[in-house]
């Protein structure tokens, strides 16, 4: 069972939207068997370091059942509602590719310290970590050829169901 990570809803702005990551972790508590993600979440919404770790607590909410998705986002008016830059498409999807290896390393790595050209980390904690990485999926949405090739590059990562094709993990 999957929501959505949008402020406004996914299309229209008339119906009320509760947001994603907070009703997602609801969910944890009252679905019982299914696995369970936010389809996708933004890059530009938060820090990767922040939903690192906003996706490990769902993650033992749930018991393991979290599938975790993000990608470069697309809708303008939530940012500017919010005041959240919107770069262009190409940045948000270099946005992606440094905030997956963030990610990935917090998921991994007992303390990370990361340079990068959007994302900077000091010896940043993110325990507890989550319960099986190597069997997580990570996906990342595809609406580009470059976000294509990210998502069959970075390690336990498919492409998001609803943007055509999946590839289950491998490590």
């Amino acid at each position: 069972m999957w929501d959505y990570d949008h402020f406004y809803g996914p299309q229209d702005h008339t119906d009320p939207t509760y947001e994603g990551w907070t009703t997602l972790a609801a969910m944890a508590v009252v679905i019982k068997r299914a696995r369970i993600g936010c389809m996708v979440s933004g890059v530009t919404y938060r820090n990767p370091a922040i939903l690192a770790k906003m996706a490990v607590t769902v993650d033992h909410i749930s018991a393991g059942r979290l599938d975790f998705g993000i990608g470069a986002g697309w809708h303008e008016a939530e940012h500017r509602g919010y005041g959240i830059e919107f770069p262009s498409p190409s940045t948000r999807v270099a946005m992606v590719d440094e905030a997956l290896t963030v990610i990935r390393r917090l998921w991994i790595e007992k303390s990370v310290t990361f340079t990068g050209q959007f994302f900077n980390l000091e010896n940043a904690l993110c325990e507890p970590s989550p319960f099986s990485f190597h069997t997580r999926q990570l996906w990342s949405e595809v609406r580009s050829q470059r976000c294509l090739a990210l998502s069959r590059a970075t390690p336990t990562s498919g492409i998001c169901p609803a943007m055509k094709a999946r590839r289950d993990g491998a490590t």
